[in-house]
């Protein structure tokens, strides 16, 4: 599935939720999300910009590959998730084929849906809230963008280790 996505920092958590419900936004959830991202010992994933991620989305776990695509200006990538029984066996079996967990992430997310649009608001310690719109198009997530009241030139093409690393926090 192709994911296209674009982050906006330091937003106002109760604002955004007010001109979401204007809009006519449903909240679906409120959970923590627990990440955990792995590659093998040089990185080869990495260097070919894949991306391997465990999750434990409230409590559903979750096993997501992530490939770059293109250069559009906002983040795309495809996207293959499947959702796995067991988040703790799952982890083992990474070790197993000789994948290290590289780093991992624990942020309080709240999702909203508007239509095909996805928005996230995220909280990890440390960082102020961040928003995450995701839709079918680049052309759909502006439109989304400017309905909440955010310019283009706010959309950010960031990964999550580019806002931690923008922000200094490992």
């Amino acid at each position: 599935m192709l994911e296209i996505e674009a982050k906006i920092l330091e937003i106002d958590k109760k604002d955004l939720e007010t001109k979401l419900r204007r809009l006519g936004a449903k909240k679906t959830r409120e959970r923590k999300v627990e990440s955990q991202f792995f590659d093998f010992s040089k990185n080869s994933l990495r260097k070919k910009g894949t991306i391997l991620r465990l999750r434990l989305d409230g409590k559903k776990a979750m096993l997501a590959v992530k490939k770059k695509k293109g250069k559009a200006s906002l983040k795309e990538l495809d996207e293959f998730e499947v959702e796995v029984s067991d988040f703790k066996e799952t982890r083992r079996m990474l070790s197993l084929i000789g994948l290290k967990e590289k780093s991992s992430i624990t942020k309080k997310r709240t999702s909203f849906k508007l239509g095909r649009t996805g928005i996230e608001i995220d909280k990890i310690s440390g960082i102020p809230y961040f928003a995450e719109i995701e839709a079918p198009s680049e052309k759909q997530v502006v439109a989304m963008a400017k309905k909440l009241g955010f310019s283009k030139k706010q959309l950010l093409s960031w990964s999550m280790f580019d806002v931690l690393r923008h922000y200094k926090k490992k």
